[in-house]
C-alpha cells in the first residue's frame, strides 16, 4: 500500500464469546488496537512490519499468522523550479527549489551542467545540500546551469535547469571631488570661474551653486556646465564678482551612474581687494614716486672684471634715496 494511505488489519475468530482482541506490531501490543478490526494510516517507517492479533476468552488466548506490511513510499512533487537569475561578479545568487509531499525523508542536491554527480559546498557554493543554492558568482560563472535533484526514499527527481547570468562587479564606490576651483579658503580674481572636478562621472541631477558670503547668502547669477565626460562641471558668473567678498560654493546632489551617492560638497573663498594704479597719499607707492629719481653716474658702477654687468642698488628710507 502507499505511504500515508489508510489501511487495516481484520480478524475473524470462533469460540465462546465473550472474545477479546490485542493487535501486536512485531510483537509489541499496540494501544488502543483491541477490536477485531485495526485501522492505521500507513507509514513507511512501518515498512516490513508484522502485525498479529491476539484473541482471547475464558479459556485461553490464540495469536494468528503474522501479516507483513508493505509501504511504497510516495514521490515528491516540485511546486516551484529554481529561476534563472542575473547577479554580479562577488555577490551572491540564490537559486531555490520548492517542494511538496512525498515520502519523508526528502534530501536535496545539486547538479552543475557539464560536471559529473552532485556539487559540494566550497569555495564560492554553499547550500549544495539543502532546497537553497548560494552562489558568490565569478567571471567564469557567467552561463553556467544548475538543477535540483530531490531524492527521498521514491527515488530521485531532478528540477528543470536554471541559467546564471554575471554582469561585472558592481561599482559600490561613491564619487570623491578631486579638484576644487577656486581652492578652499584661496583668494580668486573677481573674473573668476568655478570648476569641481569628480573621480568619475555624475549622473544628471548635479546642483552646483555660488553664494554671496555664507551658505545662505544671495545666489549669484551664473550658467553651469558640464564635460563631455560628466566629471568636469564649470559654473560661470554671469557678471564679474564683487571686489574683497567672500563667496561659498555649494555641490550637491552628488550622484554617479550606479546611484552611489556622495554628501553634499562646501568651501568659501574671496575675492581680491580693488588695487588702483594712481598711487594715493600715504601709500608706499606714492612715496616712491614723489622721490627724487636716482641717478648713479656710469664711472660709479663698479665691475669686478671689465666688461662684466654691474649692480647699482638703491635703498629707500623715506624720501632721500641712498646709494649704495
Amino acid at each position: 500500500m502507499l505511504d500515508a494511505a489508510p489501511g487495516s488489519f481484520s480478524a475473524v475468530a470462533n469460540g465462546t464469546a465473550p472474545l477479546t482482541f490485542q493487535w501486536r506490531r512485531n510483537g509489541t501490543a499496540i494501544a488502543g488496537a483491541t477490536a477485531a478490526t485495526h485501522d492505521f494510516t500507513a507509514d513507511f517507517a512501518d515498512n516490513g512490519a508484522i502485525y498479529t492479533v491476539v484473541v482471547s476468552n475464558a479459556a485461553g488466548s490464540t495469536t494468528s499468522n503474522g501479516a507483513t506490511l508493505n509501504v511504497t513510499p510516495r514521490a515528491p512533487t516540485i511546486t516551484t523550479q529554481p529561476a534563472s537569475a542575473t547577479g554580479f561578479v562577488g555577490e551572491p545568487v540564490i537559486l531555490r527549489v520548492v517542494v511538496a509531499g512525498g515520502t519523508q525523508p526528502v534530501t536535496f542536491g545539486w547538479q552543475r551542467a557539464g560536471q559529473a554527480g552532485l556539487i559540494a559546498d566550497g569555495g564560492n557554493v554553499s547550500g549544495a545540500r539543502s532546497d537553497t543554492l548560494r552562489i558568490v558568482p565569478t567571471a567564469a560563472d557567467n552561463g553556467a546551469s544548475f538543477n535540483a535533484v530531490v531524492i527521498n526514499p521514491a527515488g530521485a527527481l531532478e528540477s528543470t535547469r536554471a541559467t546564471l547570468t554575471v554582469r561585472p562587479a558592481r561599482d559600490l564606490t561613491p564619487p570623491t571631488i578631486i579638484g576644487r576651483f577656486p581652492a578652499p579658503g584661496s583668494v580668486a580674481p573677481t573674473s573668476t570661474t568655478v570648476q569641481v572636478v569628480f573621480s568619475e562621472p555624475i549622473a544628471r541631477g548635479l546642483e552646483v551653486e555660488l553664494r554671496r558670503g555664507n551658505a545662505t547668502g544671495a545666489v549669484v547669477a551664473a550658467r553651469v556646465e558640464a564635460s563631455a565626460d560628466r566629471q568636469t562641471f564649470t559654473l560661470t558668473p554671469t557678471a564679474a564678482l564683487a571686489t574683497n567678498a567672500s563667496f561659498t560654493v555649494r555641490v550637491a546632489r552628488i550622484t554617479d551612474d550606479s546611484g552611489n551617492q556622495s554628501p553634499d560638497a562646501i568651501w568659501s573663498f574671496s575675492t581680491l581687494p580693488f588695487l588702483s594704479l594712481s598711487p594715493q597719499p600715504g601709500d608706499p607707492l606714492s612715496r616712491i614716486v614723489a622721490s627724487t629719481v636716482i641717478d648713479v653716474p656710469l664711472a660709479e658702477i663698479s665691475s669686478a672684471v671689465r666688461g662684466a654687468p654691474a649692480l647699482a642698488l638703491a635703498q629707500f628710507d623715506g624720501a632721500t634715496p641712498q646709494r649704495r
